[in-house]
């Protein structure tokens, strides 16, 4: 009998061939919120910068899944683009490299600015 497996997104690590294996586009909306505790952090050995939020490291997986010169759109929370420690030195790395083209502020509808 078939057995259905459901493992952990963020374990899965780079194609070994992007070109061939990798996306053109991946579109993320990570969960908010969720924290890895370093007891739950074996399996994401692989990722530069080891944030213990789920967002910095669901930033790393879309990024590792593209194809050279694929796009990714990720939607993060605000919180996000403010914190320090590791966080901070993810988005340093991003706009070092090159990654990010654009951040957009969302208002909730019924919001004014």
């Amino acid at each position: 009998m078939p057995t259905a497996r459901t493992p952990d997104s963020l374990e899965r690590g780079q194609p070994n061939s992007p070109s061939r294996e990798g996306f053109d586009l991946v579109l993320a909306n990570p969960p908010i919120g969720a924290k890895v505790g370093r007891e739950n952090s074996w399996g994401l050995q692989h990722f530069a910068f080891l944030t213990a939020d789920s967002v910095g490291l669901f930033i790393q997986h879309a990024l590792e899944q593209l194809k050279p010169h694929g796009r990714a759109v990720i939607a993060v929370p605000e919180g996000f683009l403010f914190r320090g420690g590791i966080e901070r030195d993810l988005r340093r790395h991003l706009l070092e490299h090159g990654q990010v083209e654009a951040v957009i502020h969302a208002t909730r509808v019924g919001e004014s600015n």
